[in-house]
């Protein structure tokens, strides 16, 4: 099923394929995640990226975020679209710094794929059936008890 105000494929996903998906996905640095709206960011994201950037957490959450709308306590950053780390060669300025949702990415949820994320689609579709099912002898394969769950 497609979810477009997350513009992602949710489909259920036993955690074995999903520990295969993370083990074998390999980024291509396309920087298509870094369009990604909203990059939200916990407050220890910010005092690691303030750190990094030389800045105090007040500073930076001034110059570079935003409340995000209905979960205390966690921000996202201002004009995000591109993420404003993002250089022009697609590349992260503060990657050693970056929050924990881009360190996950794409593989944030158990249930959601972020259609941006061709090398990870292209697995999925690999590893899914034509009704979006995890291919059967896949998990045969990747689980004890071939359910996956």
């Amino acid at each position: 099923m497609i979810n477009k105000s997350f513009n992602t494929i949710d489909v259920k996903i036993p955690k074995p394929i999903y520990k295969y998906l993370k083990n074998n996905h390999s980024c291509k640095q396309c920087g298509k995640c870094c369009h990604c709206k909203p990059i939200v960011i916990t407050p220890k994201d910010i005092k690691v990226m303030a750190f990094a950037l030389n800045m105090n957490t007040k500073d930076f959450k001034e110059k570079y975020t935003e409340v995000y709308p209905g979960i205390p306590g966690l921000s996202h950053f201002k004009n995000e679209n591109p993420c404003v780390f993002l250089d022009e060669n697609n590349r992260c300025k503060i990657y050693n710094a970056r929050p924990n949702v881009c360190r996950d990415y794409p593989l944030m949820h158990g249930t959601r794929i972020p259609k941006e994320c061709a090398t990870l689609n292209e697995l999925i579709m690999n590893l899914l059936d034509e009704k979006g099912n995890p291919r059967p002898e896949l998990l045969v394969k990747y689980t004890k008890d071939g359910k996956g769950y």
